[in-house]
């Protein structure tokens, strides 16, 4: 995705990136949990639109959604809030221009999603889930 995006980040496109992540963090500042997972995306649908790809945008819906399911069990709470750090990272990368350091930045940023997800609730059969998982998500 981000590879697309050079030349197509005018100051509108980076501000509503912005307000993405300013809603990011009055939602992750507060205390309602189904909020802060109903917003979970909305960064990265944003960001995707701009690539002017309508493949990619129906395949980021497709992985969001089941990543939304995947979270919604196996995510542990305390650590949700932690994107909005790195949303703030990744538009200052491209607002400097720095596509380099925004593409490593989404890469850190998509490690530690899948870092979060807690498979304790598995009972054992993580090797099971994380094939359907990447079956489902075309991974691997």
């Amino acid at each position: 995705m981000m590879v697309s995006l050079p030349g197509r980040l005018g100051k509108a496109e980076l501000e509503a990136l912005e307000a993405a992540v300013d809603v990011e963090r009055r939602v992750h500042a507060g205390d309602d949990f189904t909020a802060k997972k109903r917003i979970a995306g909305d960064f990265d649908h944003i960001l995707a639109g701009f690539t002017g790809n309508g493949v990619l945008m129906a395949m980021l819906q497709n992985v969001l959604t089941r990543l939304s399911l995947v979270n919604a069990l196996y995510d542990r709470e305390q650590g949700c809030g932690r994107g909005v750090a790195q949303h703030e990272a990744i538009v200052g990368h491209l607002k400097s221009g720095d596509f380099d350091s925004a593409h490593a930045a989404m890469a850190a940023h998509l490690d530690e999603m899948e870092s979060s997800i807690a498979y304790e609730g598995v009972d054992g059969e993580k090797d099971v889930f994380l094939a359907i998982l990447e079956r489902m998500t075309a991974k691997g």
